[in-house]
């Protein structure tokens, strides 16, 4: 199907005394990507803004010594957006030759979806804007936005396919964001000056139209809604309970259930445990830069904090854990601190080699899952994955414009930097990066000289 799109749009600007600004505007989009329902085609959205300089007013010259600029933001707005990768039609995923046939297989990858609509995303947003003392400048702004979003929800068995892309999921977002600059020292031969920015999302899933299966919980999920009142970027784990003195396998909490009381329907969330989300809940940068007279050094810092992680398993090697991996295969270091002999369980999690010819688990919802895979995705491989990073340095020289008229040049300056300096994070990352888990960054090392003639 060819995808046609046509939009109509106005916008109007007022202000008045310089003082009280008023924006508005207004969009309607028609799209051919949604189903017969012609309503569903179209997407009026709108927004509106006001501003309010409050140093414009009389009766706040009396501050202006110390108060230099202040500004306050208001704004609403509707926005829609238009999946590319989801349509309304009957989707289907040609296969290969079927050999009793002769003839191409077809599978079906999604049904007709003739109510397939918008995304709406409703935005409030409210803001700051002042400057103290001709140095010290900050933005803050604190934003709420709800959306419907396309997810993927649970068909009835008589559609012929479990799960589809649907519109309905209410995810909430609030959160807040500021800048701030500060110069406490700007003269002829020095110069420092500090940036700092940050923010701190909170997102959590207002509906659930959707049973998340065990392994989706595990490993989480970004599209999906899989219990409702939790973030949409959090993920769940077995509940580890130690080592077992006998032999070193792992024990976890809730999953010793009789067995007339498991059910394949079970709501996995009640024998796993929530371990916490994988994108960070607050973010932030930290720029420094120091002058004397032509030389300059400049930093660059990030700081992220909140997030979680699932370490990777040093039985990763071991096919289901259990059996010997290849002379060939690089092991973990992290297997000599495992089990070895009772009383181990008093200062290690990592469980001994397994040396049983019962080694899975039967679950509540009537799955199984080996010792090793249960461990390797319980909560004490789950550690904070929040870390300090000095992203980059730079030193840069330039040259006196006496000296250069001296030697017949316009300009010269030198520069020297390195990046991925260093990283402070949790130590059970072994020195690895916490962002990739299992290697890390390399420093960047880079030399340049510019020379104007």
């Amino acid at each position: 199907m060819d995808l046609n799109k046509r939009s109509f749009f106005a916008t109007m600007a007022y202000s008045l005394k310089n003082r009280y600004v008023f924006n508005f505007s207004i969009r309607n989009d028609v799209s051919n990507r949604f189903g017969q329902d012609v309503n569903h085609r179209i997407d009026p959205t709108y927004s509106f803004g006001l501003s309010w300089r409050v140093m414009e007013e009389p009766f706040f010259t009396r501050v202006t010594s110390w108060l230099n600029a202040l500004n306050l933001r208001l704004t609403y707005g509707i926005q829609g957006n238009a999946l590319t990768r989801v349509g309304p039609d009957l989707t289907l995923i040609q296969g290969s030759v079927v050999d009793v046939y002769n003839q191409f297989a077809s599978i079906i990858a999604s049904i007709p979806n003739p109510n397939l609509s918008w995304e709406k995303t409703h935005t409030f947003d409210f803001g700051v804007d002042f400057e103290l003392f001709k140095m010290f400048t900050m933005t803050f702004d604190y934003y709420l936005r709800s959306s419907n979003a396309v997810v993927s929800q649970d068909l009835a068995y008589e559609y012929g396919i479990p799960t589809m892309q649907l519109n309905g999921g209410k995810i909430q977002n609030s959160g807040v964001e500021f800048t701030v600059s500060f110069t406490p020292i700007q003269r002829k031969d020095w110069a420092l000056s500090v940036s700092l920015n940050s923010s701190k999302n909170w997102n959590e899933a207002k509906s659930q139209q959707y049973a998340a299966k065990r392994g989706e919980m595990l490993t989480g999920s970004s599209d999906k809604i899989l219990k409702e009142g939790y973030p949409l970027t959090g993920f769940w784990s077995y509940s580890f309970a130690g080592l077992s003195p006998e032999d070193g396998r792992p024990l976890f909490n809730y999953l010793d259930v009789p067995e007339d009381k498991r059910d394949s329907n079970i709501d996995p969330s009640t024998f796993l445990v929530y371990s916490g989300e994988t994108e960070p809940a607050f973010t932030g940068g930290l720029n420094l830069s120091l002058r004397y007279k032509n030389l300059s050094l400049s930093s660059s810092f990030a700081l992220l904090l909140g997030a979680k992680k699932r370490l990777p398993s040093p039985y990763e090697p071991f096919n289901y854990g259990v059996y010997i991996p290849k002379e060939t295969d690089n092991l973990s270091k992290d297997l000599n601190k495992r089990w070895k002999k009772p009383g181990d369980e008093e200062h290690t999690i990592i469980p001994g080699f397994v040396t049983s010819q019962q080694f899975s688990l039967t679950l509540p919802d009537n799955g199984t899952e080996y010792w090793m895979d249960a461990w390797a995705k319980s909560d004490a491989m789950v550690v904070d994955a929040s870390f300090f990073r000095c992203r980059q340095l730079t030193l840069s020289w330039n040259m006196g414009q006496e000296l250069c008229k001296k030697i017949g040049i316009k300009s010269l300056g030198l520069s020297a930097s390195v990046d991925n300096v260093f990283v402070i994070a949790n130590k059970r990352f072994n020195g690895f990066d916490p962002e990739l888990g299992d290697s890390v960054q390399p420093k960047n090392y880079s030399f340049g000289i510019n020379v104007g003639f």
